[in-house]
């Protein structure tokens, strides 16, 4: 954990300790879900279409239950977008790309391209 004595973002030790144990938990919930869904999802689409005589209508259900899930995804979750940049900024830690943009311009240096 680590301590941050900024104004504008103060943190705790504790707090990204906690952070960290949230993003566990909802990595596990995650997890379960899916493997619940990969469980009674082709044994519900198989029941169905002996039922209803259709092959599609479980393939249908899915897309809906898609359309669902994008629709409260949309509406529920929140943006997190803005806070990260200004996040990025304050930190000014280099980003992905200009790691990218160094290593190249290792891998040009006279004694390294030879290799």
């Amino acid at each position: 954990s680590r301590s941050c004595n900024d104004d504008t973002n103060e943190m705790d030790a504790g707090e990204g300790e906690d952070s960290a144990a949230q993003r566990a938990a909802a990595l596990g919930r995650m997890t379960t879900a899916y493997t619940i869904g990969a469980t009674i999802g082709p044994a519900l689409g198989g029941i169905l279409a002996v039922e209803k005589e259709d092959l599609y209508v479980g393939a249908r259900l899915a897309v809906w239950g898609s359309i669902v899930s994008l629709v409260l995804s949309v509406v529920y979750l929140k943006d997190h977008t803005a806070q990260n940049e200004q996040r990025n900024k304050k930190n000014e830690k280099s980003s992905f790309v200009d790691s990218l943009k160094n290593a190249l311009q290792l891998l040009w240096h006279p004694n390294v391209s030879s290799l």
